[in-house]
């Protein structure tokens, strides 16, 4: 069976990053397929990390409504370890300071001056908001990329 999916390579300095536009096991079995062919051994494509601090930066962001945001304790004192907000703007009601320190951001659903977007720690990006591939890409490239950890 031959399946058709869309993909961008995007170079930002010196490093280059791959877009699959596509679910989540599509991508990931795409970047092996693709590390294999390319690199004759896998792994060498990973996938983009988003530290839990960089994920905090949105929710800080003047014009950004935060709507969901799952977190979890990294605190082993804690019986609660998963935590979802749900709400209109939630950036008031997030743990700050030292309580900030103890959790870990997994997923944050917000709406910005482009549109309303989901972003995961492990890099996946959902736009609910219909953008052209192109505008996806450049979203991407000017929100997304500045907070991942360093490839490497």
């Amino acid at each position: 069976m031959t399946r058709r999916t869309p993909l961008s390579f995007i170079q930002v300095g010196a490093d280059l990053y791959l877009v699959v536009f596509s679910r989540k096991k599509e991508a990931e079995k795409l970047a092996d397929i693709l590390s294999e062919e390319l690199f004759k051994k896998p792994d060498v494509i990973y996938r983009l990390v988003i530290p839990s601090q960089a994920l905090s930066k949105i929710y800080r962001s003047e014009n950004v409504e935060v709507k969901q945001i799952v977190y979890e304790s990294t605190s082993s004192e804690e019986e609660i370890k998963t935590t979802v907000y749900f709400g209109r703007n939630l950036a008031s009601v997030l743990p700050r300071g030292e309580k900030e320190k103890s959790i870990k951001i997994k997923y944050i659903l917000y709406r910005d001056e482009v549109g309303v977007f989901g972003i995961s720690a492990s890099g996946i990006v959902i736009a609910y908001t219909q953008l052209s591939q192109s505008e996806f890409v450049s979203y991407i490239v000017e929100k997304i990329i500045p907070l991942a950890e360093p490839p490497g």
